[in-house]
């Protein structure tokens, strides 16, 4: 006991912990009164509207309230831990309130006991499994079906087929741009000269540039598909609109720099961006044009498909272990068969 009260004299700070337990003790002991016994009523509440639920209830309505139910009795369990530490330190450090831990622990006891039983609602039993299960299942092969006429190519290989092109696309109007608006007679700005130092490295820029792009959109849509949920869209939207926020300001830097020539720097960036956007959305269903096989939608369906059937597979393989336990289990007899042939059992012993 002398370590612990040491250990209780001690702090960093120079503040004795002993006093913030006892303080803070002294506190909740004034509210544990009305509720614990609050707190009671409310999980035996719980218990009679499980009950009501499985009457009157679907059955995949009353399993969702069972596990909620279930969920928030625990929590409220938890809640109750450290307010039993808090009101435990001062009831032991108090010779007038010691005695009230004689009330306070068989009442948080039955808190504990009665969120135990509800907290069993929260697993999920065979049956319900198995809906479950067939659920995810289902789902998971309808998306792959709605992937398969576009999922082409493999992610990797489309993004760097995008990459490529778009690089390609951004040289050529880089250069041809300006040569055509000459040819026409639209008089340009003269931009400086650049070193070959310079261009190599302007290139590389944007080759980098156009590779992360391409890759995060495509992770982007990839988790789009992949994903069943509600919200699937959120991360998606949130990349797209970090992608045109930079690309507009590396465009206007691009139109605005004395030292660039505005309308091939502009077109060059443009123009490949538009492209990025074609890759999203295109193709919208098979035998569209063979290039857009190599689109980023295309390498996002490919990769978000064999995601699903991966889940899919595992799914199934839970099913198909939780229908072999129902099965075993109904194989068993019950207990008031096995009772009922044990003593037909002693009475042919006795015969």
């Amino acid at each position: 006991m002398v370590p612990l009260i040491e250990f209780a004299n001690f702090s960093p700070q120079g503040t004795n912990l002993a006093h913030i337990f006892t303080n803070a003790g002294k506190s909740l002991l004034a509210q544990v009164g009305w509720s614990f016994p609050l707190t009671i009523t409310v999980l035996l509440g719980f218990f009679a509207v499980l009950i009501g639920g499985q009457l009157f209830a679907s059955q995949e309505d009353s399993d969702r309230l069972r596990r909620t139910l279930g969920f928030t009795a625990e929590s409220i369990a938890a809640a109750g831990v450290p307010v039993m530490v808090y009101v435990s330190v001062y009831c032991l450090t108090s010779p007038k309130d010691w005695a009230s831990l004689i009330t306070v622990v068989p009442a948080f006891g039955l808190i504990v006991f009665l969120s135990l039983q509800l907290g069993r609602f929260n697993a999920l039993d065979d049956q319900a499994r198995v809906r479950e299960l067939c659920k995810r299942i289902d789902q998971r092969e309808k998306r792959i079906a709605e992937l398969a006429p576009i999922a082409q190519r493999p992610l990797i290989g489309a993004i760097a087929v995008n990459v490529i092109v778009l690089m390609a696309t951004h040289v050529l109007l880089a250069f041809g741009s300006v040569q055509v608006l000459r040819a026409l007679g639209v008089p340009l700005p003269e931009s400086s000269p650049q070193t070959s130092g310079q261009l190599v490295a302007s290139y590389v820029g944007v080759g980098v540039y156009f590779a992360v792009v391409a890759a995060l959109l495509a992770a982007a849509l990839r988790s789009y598909f992949a994903d069943l949920s509600r919200t699937r869209w959120v991360p998606l939207l949130i990349v797209v609109g970090l992608w045109v926020l930079v690309a507009g300001g590396i465009l206007i830097g691009l139109t605005t720099t004395a030292d660039l020539n505005p309308v091939a720097g502009g077109i060059s960036f443009a123009v490949p961006n538009i492209l990025v956007i074609v890759s999203l959305r295109q193709p919208r269903r098979a035998g569209r044009w063979r290039l857009l096989g190599w689109s980023l939608r295309s390498g996002a369906a490919s990769s978000a498909a064999r995601t699903l059937e991966r889940s899919r597979a595992k799914y199934a393989d839970d099913l198909q272990v939780v229908q072999e336990r129902i099965a075993q289990q109904k194989s068993q007899p019950v207990w008031r068969e096995r009772l009922w042939a044990m003593l037909q059992w002693r009475q042919s012993e006795r015969g």
